[in-house]
């Protein structure tokens, strides 16, 4: 479905819930698993209300392209903060760490399919 999209947008990111998100464009096809390559302290709390997890994702995905973040960096940053607020009783995380967050795309695991 995401490759018959790709003629009218750069890129087509698609969120997965559990399953992580894809991306694709002319260039490439990339999954982000929900697999971090090193431990993560907020993946050992348990998810606890996924409500907002979509729009933290967006809103961290954009904020970091209009930084200037690359496309595969930004996705990374959209998964921690949507991790993180999956996490938080509220419909977004009332705090974060800036420094995991800017870390983040050393931290998840990316497959080329």
């Amino acid at each position: 479905m995401s490759e018959k999209l790709v003629p009218y947008s750069e890129n087509v990111i698609t969120t997965l819930g559990e399953h992580g998100v894809l991306l694709v464009n002319n260039e490439t096809r990339t999954y982000y698993p929900l697999e971090a390559m090193t431990p993560l302290t907020f993946l050992s709390q348990p998810i606890v209300n996924v409500s907002g997890s979509g729009d933290s994702f967006t809103a961290a995905l954009t904020s970091a392209l209009l930084r200037g973040k690359n496309i595969d960096d930004s996705i990374c940053m959209g998964m921690t903060v949507a991790q993180i607020t999956a996490r938080s009783p509220a419909t977004t995380a009332n705090k974060f760490n800036l420094n995991e967050i800017e870390l983040s795309p050393s931290m998840w695991k990316r497959y080329q399919l």
